[in-house]
């Protein structure tokens, strides 16, 4: 299914499209491929935010962006392994047939289903700033990438 129809999907019934993914097999290039896109994703709803700051504060841009591509591209992607690593071994006295690849699938996926909020929030972030409505969007962010990780945690249910 195309990329931009499986994230869709994913906002109306997430399981489902884990349930495709799972039978498709976990390739790990893939698995590689969602968290390098959603840090890219990531870096680029940054960059608002920085130009609003290089102008506000008199700083260089491309400073910035360069701490931000720093952050994004090269640390975030390990953050992300991290991640999953540490929730597989939280769920994993709980949820027995859940894999690590799996966790890596349902973390990775949950973020890469997230962008478009995410893009939005840096978009506000870039135009109005702090405020509440940044901070309400980024809770809305939060709330996706959870949804989506329950949902793939219990799209598992029943694969031995």
């Amino acid at each position: 299914m195309p990329l931009i129809q499986s994230i869709t999907r994913s906002y109306r019934s997430p399981q489902v499209v884990f349930r495709q993914m799972w039978a498709a097999g976990i390739a790990e290039r893939k698995t590689l491929a969602m968290v390098m896109g959603a840090s890219v994703a990531g870096f680029i709803a940054a960059l608002p935010e920085l130009a609003r700051r290089a102008h506000l504060e008199s700083l260089d841009l491309q400073q910035l962006m360069g701490g931000a591509l720093m952050g994004w591209i090269f640390m975030a992607p390990l953050m992300f392994y991290c991640l999953a690593l540490i929730l597989y071994w939280i769920t994993r006295p709980f949820v027995k047939h859940l894999t690590a690849a799996q966790m890596r699938v349902i973390v990775f996926w949950s973020l890469v289903v997230a962008v478009p909020v995410l893009l939005l929030h840096g978009l506000v972030a870039g135009f109005i700033g702090p405020s509440l409505q940044k901070q309400i969007i980024g809770l809305l962010w939060v709330l996706v990438v959870l949804r989506t990780c329950v949902a793939g945690i219990r799209s598992t249910k029943g694969m031995d």
